[in-house]
């Protein structure tokens, strides 16, 4: 039986749409069944996507789906729901079945087809409503490993949960942020709620149309649909740091439209704006898709505006074979192996990102001691002391001194070693580490520095 049936036509016109669907929902129903079709999918080489979301009266979000599927069937259920989806109450009201329309590609018309059916007896037997996870915090101050940017089955991931935290742990990782698209119930799944040997950072890919974004430090849900009824990205950034998280640009220099939908940062304002870091490192280096190399530029150029802006790296996890060889992965200084612990050492740019190798760079301050990257120093000299040390170079590999967003120094490295510099700086500087095909395999954050000149 079906309730409620939508059905319509979408063209190139709708694209970067919200499509909202209303049904009444009756008191004791206790299963919410959605079935979702739309033809086509492909467009020669490519893909119309669109995506689903579900509100309970009031606007209350209970779920996103994300996936690369055109036909997509759904469970909501006071016990349980299909993966990302929030199971729980299932309050009598008006509630909204909305279809966001990342692309919709020039030519034959989409038709799509959205029916909704309620059950009075569709509960299942196990479990009630979760409640988000909390990694509490252990071990002291230190150095940590992990991934800043994964995908499970609550968005488009091809792993459970339980699957992907089984990879982070053969990784040797300390942490990893769950960072599916426009939600939160892989916070909520099962086995994060009783992991207990790595400390899970909570957040979310805010997966706008125009530029994709992590939030880390965020449990709660909240609502990423810029341009829907005047919310601006500024809205979403505010609420971010209203959180005190995290507010991270994803692979901006990406390829974009149509080829990979919203992946490309396009808002100006936020060029970068009042975000707090950006992710440099996506994926493999030299993926094609990410366009790490011209990030880095970008970054480089975001630096010598005058931003202190940290950098992190992020396997944007959705399969098993991001973790095959060598994926990027972030070491943290922290006060504390805790989710706070670790936001807190982002937002002091205290990372290294890096796919295997160690490297360090620090700088004597006037009163002895040592700054590390991420660290300002104030000083009055014109030249400055920096004292690298590295580990585990690739063969023929190159280090690199980059400073005012120049290359002023370029050696080959041994596995190991350490090196003391003097540079004239004027803002700050970076130690990269290349292959011999010029891919980067390990960057530090900078240090920047404070001339007191008191001109």
């Amino acid at each position: 039986m079906v309730d409620y049936e939508f059905t319509g036509t979408l063209t190139a016109e709708d694209t970067k749409r919200y499509v909202p669907f209303a049904f009444d929902l009756p008191a004791g129903t206790e299963e919410i069944h959605i079935d979702f079709q739309f033809e086509p999918r492909q467009v020669g080489e490519l893909s119309n996507t669109l995506a689903l979301s579900l509100y309970a009266p009031d606007d209350v979000f209970r779920g996103f789906c994300h996936g690369p599927s055109n036909h997509k069937q759904l469970d909501i259920g006071v016990h349980e729901a299909s993966d990302g989806f929030f199971a729980g109450a299932l309050p009598p009201g008006v509630w909204t079945v909305e279809i966001e329309t990342y692309m919709v590609l020039p030519g034959d018309p989409v038709d799509f087809r959205l029916q909704v059916q309620l059950r009075d007896n569709g509960a299942r037997d196990a479990g009630g409503e979760p409640s988000v996870v909390s990694s509490a915090a252990r071990n002291g101050t230190g150095w940590y490993r992990g991934d800043l940017h994964t995908h499970t089955r609550h968005s488009d991931g091809e792993l459970s949960v339980s699957a992907l935290l089984e990879m982070v742990r053969h990784a040797g990782f300390d942490f990893v942020a769950l960072t599916d698209h426009n939600n939160t119930t892989q916070l909520a799944d099962r086995a994060a709620q009783e992991c207990s040997d790595l400390v899970i950072v909570p957040g979310m890919e805010l997966t706008t149309y125009y530029g994709h974004a992590l939030s880390l430090g965020v449990s709660d849900w909240f609502d990423w649909r810029v341009g829907r009824n005047g919310r601006q990205l500024r809205d979403v950034v505010n609420e971010v740091h209203a959180r005190d998280a995290l507010f991270v640009i994803a692979h901006p220099a990406a390829v974009g439209d149509p080829m990979c939908t919203g992946c490309k940062w396009l808002f100006g304002q936020f060029m970068p704006g009042g975000v707090d870091a950006v992710e440099v490192w996506n994926g493999p280096w030299a993926s094609p898709d990410s366009r790490n190399e011209e990030t880095l530029q970008l970054w480089y150029a975001w630096l010598n505006s005058g931003r202190r802006l940290p950098a992190t790296a992020g396997t944007d996890v959705h399969d098993a074979r991001a973790y095959e060889g060598h994926p990027c992965f972030n070491w943290v200084y922290a006060s504390e192996l805790s989710a706070h612990g670790l936001v807190e050492g982002i937002r002091s740019g205290h990372v290294l990102l890096s796919n295997g190798p160690r490297l360090w760079i620090g700088m004597p301050r006037p009163d002895g001691s040592i700054a590390m990257m991420g660290d300002a120093v104030t000083t009055t000299d014109h030249v400055a002391i920096f004292t690298l040390a590295w580990e585990g170079a690739p063969a023929d590999g190159v280090l690199r001194l980059v400073a005012d967003g120049d290359v002023r120094r370029t050696w080959s490295a041994e596995v190991e070693g350490a090196r003391t510099v003097e540079l004239m700086v004027h803002r700050w500087v970076v130690a990269e580490m290349r292959n011999v095909a010029g891919d980067v395999v390990a960057i530090t954050n900078p240090i920047y520095l404070d001339k007191g000149l008191h001109l």
